[in-house]
């Protein structure tokens, strides 16, 4: 060998070095691409099953926010119309609740914001679900009234309004989280078409280092088909490990393949379906259609999109779309080429949805309840048949913005502009009631509700909502308002202070009067107790407070401070019943007594004087009847108590000349002046008269005299003083 030919052996050894590591260099980048891709691959599963996962999981938040409107509107369908029927539904929905909430708790790992959301929705059901409870039995039991107070308290539907509110922030970050995940699939195809692309480069490299090597070619060739067979492994292996079905068949439908996915979705193996027919794992209603499917691709090479129901070796029901085209085998033989997607937890959603907006038309029918939207874009507003019959227009009517509006009068139209604009501009929902004229001139109530939906980039692109006729319920709730103006009135314009307290001692209601009594606003004291507001001694209430939580009335005299002087209330404390018969809290009545105690206090004092004093007091009633008689005249008339009255008549101890004098001068002049004063004669026991200076009275007069003792009856009155000359007894 030359020197010539060593140096061209050096070169070409040199050159097939720099090739074989160029080569070198090739493949472990290949590899590391590969690899990279597998990675990907992983990823994108991994993705695409987070995306499934965060569509079950906002669906299912959907269907709770279904199901707590199918609640609300059958517990107001039913509480409006009495009708039983709504009932059912309220229970089915009741009864799938606490399975939906505690898919609801299942999503607080998914986000801290969702979390918080969860916590505050759950937080206002623990307020709107006993609400609903508490007035479908309030209504079962008789207690409509007291039903429809809790309902138009609005706490229920203040709670409902936090509820769907959080349940939305629940939704909306559902919907970022698949979001982001789409977003991190669309990232990684572009980094796969990057890396594909240098891929490309790389092989274009190695094939002109190919061409360079064409000594190795049979080395070449071998590892070329050697790189073949792991391609066609890789191919198999992804088409074998994919969720969908996929397989071959013949015309008449015999199975030439079935990879791993279709043979798990009929509890086989793909070896035991190679064979068999593909219509014998077909529902049999769908059999034919699916016969004309094949037919259709196997003659024409169209390729065909469809669904149809399969089913299980177990008998359940599966729906699979299905993507058929043709392929021609080596041989020449045109077979079925099918891809399957099973669709069934989707159809089932349909299914489930049809049957609850169904059941929305119907309630929304009974209830008088229909949806409406706007499209923002173009202005296109869209009615429900009920909205329909709610304007009483006929169902070519064509509504717009303008022929909306003209429903409703100037200030209440206004109102619902506002409303719109302000839920555009700043996603604020609203909830109205406003007067509305029908087309046929009918003067009705409305419900409002509206809000607006957004696109994927937060920008509005509709308002929906809901209408509802609520004249017989503004009706009904006037009526309640004005008997509890009536009840109010009753009870603020009675002299007697009048209580409810619970259980705790805590006013519920209190009257005007109480209100005066204790001289403090009302709402200072409703929700407080009696020891708060007063210095009542806790001891001396907690005796009476423990009897009446017992059952027991309770009767007692209560001393309070007021700006006058100590105040003596006669007080009685009432127990009040549930319909299980336990307490429940107690009604009070209060009655100002310190008048009547003094004024027994005077007649007390009254009664002593007359009983002392040496002057006769006689009191007779308007027929001339003694009522009482001193013990002084008692004595000049010798009897020895006030039971010996007996029909003793006031003009029986009179001498002639008194009577005379009572007819003629006496009784006008008490009548016209309710006294007289002057001297007549009144009969001792012993038949003689005996001349006294007398004071007449007229019924129901109080007088005070010099002489200082006085009287006071409803009765004809008369006294006379006792003289000092002989005759005196």
């Amino acid at each position: 060998m030359n020197i010539a030919s060593q140096k061209k052996r050096t070169r070409y050894q040199t050159g097939l070095y720099v090739t074989g590591i160029a080569l070198l260099a090739a493949l472990l980048f290949l590899m590391g691409a590969m690899s990279f891709l597998n990675q990907q691959f992983a990823k994108i599963s991994d993705d695409t099953k987070h995306q499934i996962h965060l569509s079950v999981r906002l669906r299912e938040v959907y269907v709770l926010s279904t199901t707590l409107f199918e609640m609300e509107t059958a517990q107001r369908g039913y509480l409006l119309t009495g009708n039983p029927a709504y009932l059912q539904p309220y229970i089915s929905a009741s009864t799938r609740l606490p399975e939906l909430l505690e898919k609801l708790d299942g999503l607080a790992d998914l986000h801290p914001d969702v979390k918080i959301a969860i916590a505050e929705a759950e937080n206002a059901l623990e307020v709107k679900i006993p609400e609903l409870h508490q007035t479908v039995r309030l209504y079962q039991s008789g207690q409509r009234e007291e039903a429809l107070e809790i309902v138009n308290s609005d706490i229920g539907a203040k709670a409902m309004e936090r509820a769907i509110s959080q349940l939305n922030v629940v939704v909306d970050t559902i919907r970022r989280s698949r979001n982001d995940a789409s977003a991190d699939m669309l990232a990684a195809a572009e980094h796969r078409h990057s890396l594909a692309n240098s891929a490309v480069w790389v092989l274009q490299v190695c094939a002109f280092l190919a061409l360079i090597q064409i000594v190795l070619l049979l080395r070449a060739r071998t590892r070329y088909e050697k790189e073949l067979a792991n391609s066609e492994s890789r191919y198999r292996a992804i088409v074998e490990e994919q969720s969908e079905l996929v397989s071959l068949a013949t015309a008449d439908g015999i199975l030439t393949y079935a990879n791993p996915a279709y043979a798990r979705s009929f509890a086989t193996t793909p070896e035991d379906l190679v064979g068999s027919n593909l219509l014998d794992h077909v529902e049999p209603s769908d059999v034919q259609r699916v016969k004309e499917v094949v037919d259709r691709v196997i003659q024409t090479g169209e390729a065909s999109h469809g669904e149809n129901r399969m089913v299980s070796p177990d008998g359940r029901e599966m729906w699979v779309a299905w993507t058929n085209s043709l392929q021609v085998s080596e041989e020449g033989k045109r077979l079925l080429h099918s891809v399957g997607r099973d669709i069934t937890a989707q159809k089932l959603a349909e299914r489930a949805q049809r049957h609850s907006e169904e059941f929305l038309v119907r309630t929304g029918r009974v209830g008088g309840v229909g949806g409406w939207e706007i499209e923002l874009a173009t202005g296109t507003v869209r009615w429900s048949d009920q909205v329909r019959k709610i304007h009483e227009v006929d169902q070519d009517f064509v509504p717009t913005l303008d022929s909306v509006m003209l429903f409703f009068p100037p200030e209440a139209r206004e109102q619902a502009e506002a409303a719109g604009t302000n839920a555009v501009l700043h996603g604020i929902p609203y909830d109205l009631e406003l007067p509305l004229t029908t087309a046929k001139g009918r003067d009705i109530c409305v419900r409002l509700v509206g809000e607006v939906e957004t696109d994927s980039s937060g920008q509005p692109v509709r308002l929906v909502g809901a209408l509802q006729d609520v004249t017989e319920r503004k009706k009904l709730q006037d009526q309640l308002r004005d008997k509890e103006q009536f009840l109010r009135e009753l009870t603020d314009n009675v002299p007697i202070a009048l209580s409810f307290t619970d259980m705790e001692g805590k006013y519920q209601f209190v009257n005007e009067a109480l209100v005066k009594r204790l001289n403090r606003p009302r709402e200072e004291i409703l929700g407080r107790t009696r020891v708060e507001i007063t210095d009542t001694p806790p001891e001396f209430l907690r005796e009476k407070l423990d009897g009446v939580r017992e059952g027991k009335i309770q009767n007692f005299v209560l001393t309070e401070a007021a700006s006058e002087g100590v105040r003596l209330v006669q007080t009685q404390l009432l127990p009040a019943l549930d319909r299980d018969s336990k307490v429940k809290g107690f009604y009070a009545t209060g009655v100002d007594i310190t008048e009547l105690k003094k004024t027994e206090q005077q007649l007390r004092e009254l009664t002593e004087i007359f009983e002392n004093t040496p002057d006769l007091v006689i009191q007779a009633d308007p027929s001339g009847k003694v009522q009482y008689l001193n013990p002084a005249a008692r004595e000049l008339l010798q009897l020895p108590s006030a039971e010996a009255l007996g029909s003793i008549r006031f003009e029986d101890i009179c001498s002639p000349d008194t009577k005379t004098q009572i007819a003629e001068s006496i009784l006008p002049i008490v009548r016209r002046a309710g006294v007289w004063v002057g001297e007549a004669s009144v009969l001792k026991a012993d038949g003689q008269s005996s001349s006294r200076p007398f004071r007449h009275w007229w019924p129901y007069s109080i007088r005070t005299f010099a002489t200082g003792w006085s009287i006071a009856s409803s009765n004809a009155s008369a006294a006379c003083r006792a003289s000092r000359s002989s005759d005196t007894p």
